[in-house]
């Protein structure tokens, strides 16, 4: 196309305002959650290492200020969502990641700054191929990036954790930096192999969530439905195994109870003969007594002993 540059750093410019706060709705969302299950920690990284290139790459370019400022807004907020990936499911505390942070961003501000000054070195002796490195060095760390998220894509069998506001927000910055590139006089392969991939990789996985998504959310209502008629079918053996046992139960105290009565009649005529014995051998040590007696004290005394024997045979009648 006709060199334009006032489309051109107007559709760059978009472009860049919509890559600086991309990865801000993944952020916010991971903050809120306190978890980052789903996105790939890997991605964020990737992407924050590309910075290191592609922002050495466009400033030693010299393209639109925008598109300069973008690689810079976007290799600190992927740190970002990095460190948060570190903090929330790997566990690193709060000082081990903001070490961390400080440390990229002072390797990232070192690197780049060295590389510009490195790349127009190369420039001004004619030697252009560093800066052709740069490039699509980014390029290809940029679409690599995004192989970490589908294997979590894989793994979970829908998309989970990543915003897709995000997404959306990352494809249509891609758009826009893309068509800002043929308002140029020259095409700048690099960057248009870089932002076809962001385009195309992260339509992807939108594509995916729309189609995965509802499948997962069919899939566990099944098993939801599965789990409730093993727990009714559990429920309905136990009802009927109490149902049962009443009726064992009041059976087995029905047989207690008899055997019970039974052993308390057998003691009770166990007694009663007892007591029969025991006043027989009674009875007789007094008959013996009293002839005893008799033989001592004489009639009357036996006479007198036959009464009382008597009396006490009608009382215990």
């Amino acid at each position: 196309m006709k060199e334009n540059y006032a489309v051109e750093n107007a559709l760059g410019t978009i472009g860049a305002v919509l890559w600086m706060v991309q990865i801000l709705p993944q952020i916010i969302k991971s903050h809120r959650e306190k978890t980052t299950k789903g996105l790939s920690a890997s991605l964020m990284f990737i992407w924050a290492l590309a910075s290191f290139f592609l922002g050495a790459y466009i400033v030693a370019q010299r393209l639109s200020i925008p598109l300069q400022v973008q690689p810079q807004a976007f290799g600190v907020l992927a740190a970002v969502s990095w460190c948060q990936c570190l903090h929330y499911e790997r566990g690193y505390s709060l000082k081990s990641v903001w070490a961390i942070f400080i440390a990229f961003c002072c390797a990232f501000a070192g690197f780049e700054a060295g590389s510009v000054y490195a790349l127009w070195a190369g420039q001004r002796n004619g030697v252009e191929w560093p800066i052709l490195m740069y490039g699509y060095i980014s390029a290809v760390l940029l679409a690599v990036a995004l192989l970490p998220q589908y294997w979590e894509i894989y793994k979970y069998r829908e998309v989970i954790g990543i915003s897709l506001l995000f997404m959306v927000v990352d494809i249509l910055g891609g758009v826009f930096s893309f068509l800002s590139l043929f308002f140029r006089n020259d095409l700048d392969i690099a960057a248009f192999v870089s932002y076809s991939l962001v385009v195309v990789l992260d339509g992807v996985v939108v594509i995916l969530y729309f189609i995965l998504n509802p499948i997962a959310e069919r899939r566990r209502a099944r098993q939801a439905g599965h789990h409730s008629d093993s727990e009714a079918k559990i429920e309905g053996s136990s009802s009927v195994g109490m149902s049962t046992a009443p009726t064992l139960v009041g059976h087995g105290l029905m047989i207690d109870k008899e055997v019970q009565d039974d052993g308390d009649r057998r003691q009770d005529n166990v007694r009663v003969d007892s007591e029969m014995e025991q006043s027989r051998v009674d009875d007789r040590e007094r008959m013996k007594a009293g002839a005893a007696e008799v033989e001592v004290h004489g009639p009357k005394a036996q006479g007198h002993e036959s009464r009382d024997h008597q009396e006490s045979i009608v009382k215990k009648a």
